[in-house]
């Protein structure tokens, strides 16, 4: 019967197409290091790839070990087997790494240092960046001074997106309604006025506007001033 020893470790030499046999019980079998690629049979089984660095580990007890040199020339080895597991520590490091990018020979810390930084610089432009405005197929201008019907609630079936407002002159006011039924005046405050802005300017932060289908728009101002607006029906 085999040995029952907790832990032992083999060196030496085989030569080209030779084998160096182990007799003794474990579960665990280590390549420490090894100067080519082995092969190693468990017990009677089927040669397997075995180098250095590789530790198998297996739920069942096995009685033999055998190492194969398949090489051309002779290789110089050192393993170690054991009752429990074995594990090869040799990749766990501690304290500061640092790890060259293959590509650009820079250390990975300042790749990722510079990659942050273009990612930060495409925010900041996507933040910039105005959205595109569209102007809408349907269109109307004139000037004020009188409720001027822009969409017929009638008409209006299916909703519409009121695209751009904008609004002249130098003194007056100007207000949009949009509700299923027409205000009666530019001062009507059972109505919905969506809009009440004095002077000159145009409003970009109401449009784009939806309309929902069966409300109408009107426009009116209480002085001079002059509009323009454009939308789509949907």
């Amino acid at each position: 019967m085999a040995d029952d020893v907790f832990l032992q470790s083999y060196a030496g030499t085989i030569a080209s197409g030779d084998l160096f046999a182990i007799h003794r019980r474990g579960r665990s079998i280590a390549c420490i290091a090894a100067s080519t690629d082995l092969e190693i049979v468990i017990n009677d089984g089927s040669r397997s790839k075995f180098f250095e660095g590789m530790a198998l580990n297996f739920d069942r007890d096995f009685e033999k070990v055998q190492i194969y040199n398949p090489s051309g020339a002779p290789a110089t080895f050192e393993i170690t087997t054991a009752m429990g597991r074995v594990d090869d520590n040799r990749l766990t490091a501690s304290g500061d790494l640092n790890v060259i990018d293959p590509v650009t020979g820079d250390s990975f810390a300042n790749v990722i240092a510079s990659q942050a930084d273009i990612l930060a610089m495409m925010q900041d432009a996507e933040n910039q960046r105005m959205s595109v405005g569209v102007i809408g197929a349907s269109f109307q201008a004139g000037a004020g001074g009188t409720l001027t019907q822009i969409i017929d609630p009638t008409l209006n079936v299916n909703g519409a997106i009121v695209r751009t407002i904008s609004v002249g002159g130098s003194s007056g006011r100007f207000i949009m309604f949009a509700d299923v039924v027409a205000p009666s005046s530019v001062s009507d405050l059972s109505k919905r006025a969506i809009i009440n802005q004095s002077k000159s300017s145009t409003i970009p932060g109401l449009t784009p506007l939806l309309v929902e289908a069966g409300v109408g728009v009107w426009i009116g101002d209480s002085g001079g001033l002059d509009y323009s607006i454009t939308w789509d029906y949907l």
